[in-house]
């Protein structure tokens, strides 16, 4: 998800379709660029807690979990 979708998204509401913007599209808009900024906010806040991964390196480990959670534990002698 890229939240810089949805706050280009929320401009192009924002503009209108040919004209003055319905109160309607106004509203979306707001919501929409909200909604962006709050992953904005989100995803930098992760990246500062965390770091910053590359998609790959996300995509592997969760790959490995996924792999690991059905090898059953060897028992400890």
């Amino acid at each position: 998800m890229d939240p810089l979708h949805f706050i280009r998204t929320a401009k192009k509401l924002a503009r209108g379709r040919g004209g003055k913007p319905q109160q309607v599209d106004l509203r979306r808009a707001v919501s929409t660029n909200y909604y962006g900024l709050f992953h904005c906010v989100a995803n930098a806040y992760a990246d500062s807690l965390i770091g910053t991964w590359s998609k790959q390196e996300i995509m592997l480990h969760g790959s490995l979990r996924t792999v690991q959670s059905f090898i059953p534990e060897q028992p400890r002698l």
